[in-house]
């Protein structure tokens, strides 16, 4: 009698139809599908196949990437679907919120402003003859205090 050939790698991982409902459970909740591989211990790439010999012809699909992106939109109307159901059940909150987000709707808000008086005063011919010659005085004086002094030739430094 001869012994079996071990075949290299790990053995075949067979999952169960109990394991396919929460891989799907788990697709709907927008989760990745590397992650879905590793949680039942096999490389990524070896479970997108799984998912494709499994469900390919069923939905038309030739990569795992198609299918994901199926379940994910799925998801997402069953969550659609939950929310309209709470609401619809009395949650006024989810009322309120799917009133804002699906039909547009806002919360009115008034505001109101006040801008305080503002009392503007032209200036006559005399007041600005007078600003003037205040002002060309004023740089007369700060341009004498760039001057240095002049020295005696005595100063040590």
């Amino acid at each position: 009698m001869k012994a079996k050939k071990k075949l290299p790698g790990r053995p075949p991982r067979i999952l169960t139809d109990t394991d396919w409902k929460f891989i799907n459970q788990y697709l709907h909740a927008q989760c990745d599908g590397s992650v879905i591989a590793t949680m039942y211990g096999m490389h990524p790439d070896t479970f997108y196949k799984l998912v494709v010999e499994k469900y390919g012809e069923e939905f038309n699909i030739s990569t795992f990437s198609a299918y994901q992106q199926i379940k994910r939109f799925e998801g997402k109307e069953l969550l659609r679907s939950k929310q309209f159901e709470k609401a619809i059940f009395g949650d006024n909150t989810m009322l309120i919120w799917l009133g804002k987000q699906v039909l547009g709707q806002r919360d009115q808000i008034e505001q109101t402003i006040t801008v305080p008086q503002v009392q503007v005063h032209t200036l006559n011919e005399s007041e600005r003859l007078e600003i003037a010659t205040a002002l060309t005085a004023l740089e007369e004086h700060e341009s004498n205090d760039d001057i240095p002094a002049e020295s005696d030739g005595d100063s040590k430094e």
